[in-house]
């Protein structure tokens, strides 16, 4: 049996999933039966341009599960149809009652003070690989014996439109972003500070077919990225160095009319390599 969530509008990724975990504990066994409302990282439809991103509940999700004194966490694994986890393994002294931080997103961990770690720049642009990247967190509250985790995305999907105007396949994928401030939920991201912009670079796991300057006949591939939480702050005017043959680029800016990117939201995206001929002729910008 699986789980379905359905993402349709732009900017609406399900903004908060909840997790209904039963748990008791059996020889160094948690057992657990869960209903996570929330995308589940794994199997991914696009419902195309203007619109958000299905996903569907798989047979190997799984979790983390952090708490205070242990050297690593606990891992709850889909166990069978429906909604059961386990985890195994479990540490005497650990229980229902134990406060835990949970955290979604293979690639994620938490660090010693509860911070997101994460390297956005192993993403590979592809549907599939969205599930290692897109993090989630929760922490869990126990109400009348049950432990709940009421997940929240951390990270939002751009859907890149990517245009190769140029003669050779483009595996590269650059986006700049200015006048922003990480989400405070995060400790590391592997997106670097380059001049007054942070940058964000990551290879392409299939390469956009070779396309044409010609005006109109670029040749136009979807890709996906995943980014943290991203709010408003002014940063000092500057200029981009750009390297436009060899990558896609796109320099993404907030403003005080445009003042975040969202967690749990999708947004859509167009990023060009190479130079475009105008309309009759010439290169835009001549």
């Amino acid at each position: 049996m699986k789980k379905h969530a359905f993402i349709y509008a732009v900017g609406a990724l399900c903004i908060i999933g909840c997790n209904m975990t039963e748990i008791q504990k059996v020889n160094g066994v948690l057992s657990a039966t869960a209903t996570i409302e929330v995308k589940t990282k794994v199997d991914y439809t696009d419902n195309g341009a203007k619109k958000g991103v299905t996903a569907v509940w798989s047979a190997d999700e799984t979790f983390k599960a952090y708490y205070e004194g242990a050297s690593e966490p606990l891992v709850f694994d889909k166990s069978g149809a429906g909604n059961s986890f386990v985890a195994n393994g479990v540490p005497g002294g650990v229980s229902s009652e134990t406060q835990f931080r949970g955290l979604y997103g293979k690639n994620a961990t938490l660090d010693s003070n509860g911070k997101i770690a994460i390297d956005f720049t192993g993403q590979d642009g592809t549907l599939d690989g969205l599930s290692a990247f897109d993090v989630m967190t929760a922490d869990s509250k126990l109400s009348e014996g049950v432990l709940n985790f009421a997940f929240k995305h951390n990270c939002a999907i751009l859907r890149l439109e990517c245009v190769n105007h140029t003669t050779k396949k483009v595996s590269k994928v650059k986006l700049r972003f200015h006048n922003v401030k990480i989400s405070e939920d995060f400790s590391e991201t592997g997106i670097t500070q380059a001049g007054v912009f942070l940058a964000l670079k990551f290879e392409l796991k299939s390469p956009v077919a070779e396309g044409s300057s010609e005006y109109g006949k670029g040749h136009t591939e979807t890709r996906y990225a995943i980014v943290p939480a991203m709010s408003y702050q002014e940063a000092k005017v500057g200029l981009p160095t750009s390297s436009t043959t060899d990558a896609f680029e796109k320099t993404i800016e907030l403003s005080d009319s445009t003042k975040s990117i969202e967690a749990g939201k999708v947004y859509d995206v167009k990023c060009e390599a190479g130079l475009e001929e105008a309309e009759g002729g010439g290169y835009w910008g001549d």
